[in-house]
């Protein structure tokens, strides 16, 4: 992994571990969260996304300031984790807890 890294980054990178484990994290958010945003708009919740993603750039940006300098590549993966478990889990988690609250009203 170090020499892909490498060839990646054109430069030796640090811990490789912790770019590794930042990249899987920032992946798997990725994929559940987009998993709930696709529910989510299928229940008309579109602007409130659009707004929870520019919440989400802003806060990635902000750390990524901070750690990049400190963790270098490392840095960017980690501020995209940080920048979900800050910003999107908790509005998501909300936001589908009460659509099913919602829809569970609605049934007969």
């Amino acid at each position: 992994a170090e020499t892909l890294v490498r060839w990646w980054t054109g430069a030796v990178v640090g811990p490789i571990l912790m770019l590794n484990l930042g990249l899987a994290l920032s992946t798997l958010a990725t994929v559940i969260t987009t998993s709930v945003s696709t529910y989510l708009s299928a229940s008309g919740y579109v602007n409130g996304q659009a707004w929870l993603a520019l919440a989400q750039l802003i806060v990635s940006l902000a750390l990524a300031g901070i750690l990049i300098p400190a963790q270098g590549a490392a840095g960017a993966a980690w501020a995209t984790v940080g920048a979900y478990l800050v910003v999107v889990v908790p509005v998501q988690t909300v936001v589908i807890l009460r659509t099913f609250r919602l829809q569970r009203g609605s049934l007969p």
